[in-house]
């Protein structure tokens, strides 16, 4: 089932995984800029959104955000885009909606943690030098040619950090907004 709502939808893939021992190395200062590990992975996520969206010629559209209806994590999630708002004025901006649906029920929602576990196991893979899982294969193979764009994304070492913090912060200065 959740391959062929990824097959309907013509997804794009995001993928944004940090390693957390690098976290901890960052400039705390820089840290503070940046939020905490998850405000940075959704700001990356949202920052990606936004120049697809920017890409296809539909900066217009506004973004909605689909939660898996899990009570332990709704309000924390909520908290999540309440601090992105404040860190984040163009995410913000861009943000139309946010929900929650039972995952059992919202096929996407499904879709969307299948490639959410694959594409970070396809992520520490590739960082690491190795091969594809056979599922990552298996899992494009199913899906029909041109359908679903996978723009595997980021995953943040110490060296990508040491590499990306600088050049971000030389876009604009030194804000938080800069850095994602």
């Amino acid at each position: 089932m959740p391959i062929s709502c990824i097959r309907e939808a013509g997804l794009v893939g995001f993928g944004i995984n940090i390693d957390m021992d690098a976290w901890r190395s960052v400039d705390p200062s820089v840290r503070k800029r940046l939020g905490d590990a998850q405000i940075f992975c959704c700001s990356r996520i949202m920052r990606r959104l936004i120049d697809r969206l920017e890409t296809v010629g539909l900066q217009q559209e506004g973004i909605s955000v689909v939660f898996d209806r899990d009570f332990e994590f709704a309000r924390p999630r909520l908290k999540l885009f309440e601090k992105l708002a404040k860190f984040y004025a163009e995410i913000h901006a861009k943000v139309a909606q946010i929900s929650f649906a039972d995952s059992r029920r919202f096929c996407p929602l499904q879709a969307a943690d299948l490639l959410a576990w694959e594409t970070r196991r396809e992520l520490i893979n590739r960082s690491g030098g190795h091969e594809s899982n056979p599922r990552w294969g298996d899992l494009l193979a199913a899906l029909p040619s041109g359908q679903i764009e996978f723009a595997v994304g980021e995953y943040w070492t110490k060296e990508w950090f040491d590499q990306e913090i600088p050049r971000l912060q030389g876009r604009t200065g030194a804000t938080a907004a800069s850095l994602i």
